[in-house]
Formats: C-alpha cells, sequence, structure tokens
C-alpha cells in the first residue's frame, strides 16, 4: 500500500498520480479490509454477518475520530486562517 503513494511523489503527471492513488490504495485499503474480516470470520463463524457490519462500522467510526484528533492536533485553539485575498485592501 505505501509503493503506490511513494510513486505518486514522484510523478509528474496529473493523470499517472491519480490512476496511482486511487487504484494502488483502493487495492491496498481493500486487502487490509477483507484480512480483517477473514480472521474475524475464522474466530467466528456462525456470526459472519455481524462480525461484517461491527468491522465496517467500527472502519467508519474511526474515520470520524481520527478526523477530530487530527484537528486538535493540527489547531488546539481553533485559530481562524488569514484571509490574504481581500479584494482591493493592502495586509
Amino acid at each position: 500500500m505505501c509503493l503506490p503513494l511513494f510513486v505518486c511523489s514522484y510523478t509528474a503527471s496529473f493523470y499517472l498520480f491519480v490512476i496511482l492513488y486511487s487504484v494502488g490504495l483502493g487495492l491496498g485499503f481493500g486487502l487490509l479490509y477483507m484480512l480483517s474480516v477473514r480472521n474475524a470470520w475464522q474466530f467466528f463463524p456462525s456470526k459472519k454477518g455481524m462480525i461484517s457490519g461491527s468491522i465496517m462500522s467500527c472502519y467508519s467510526v474511526g474515520a470520524i475520530f481520527w478526523i477530530l484528533l487530527s484537528k486538535q492536533v493540527a489547531n488546539p485553539n481553533n485559530i481562524k486562517p488569514l484571509d490574504i485575498y481581500r479584494h482591493g485592501e493592502d495586509i
């Protein structure tokens, strides 16, 4: 999963970047997701639906919490960005 992201940092073409990023990372995340589902299915073979739903909801809720955590780390005081593109005004 890291190899397409690393190669994307050296591409000069926008279209190649989009293809590498979307296909490479999509396949990587899909493989990681299916590994966790497969392992959980082995431990709970009679409850495959509940396990799949639980893992999918944890991935979604984890993304929400990660956004909130990233915001707190990057901008803990909620400082507004500078508006440097005011129309006709000098800063």
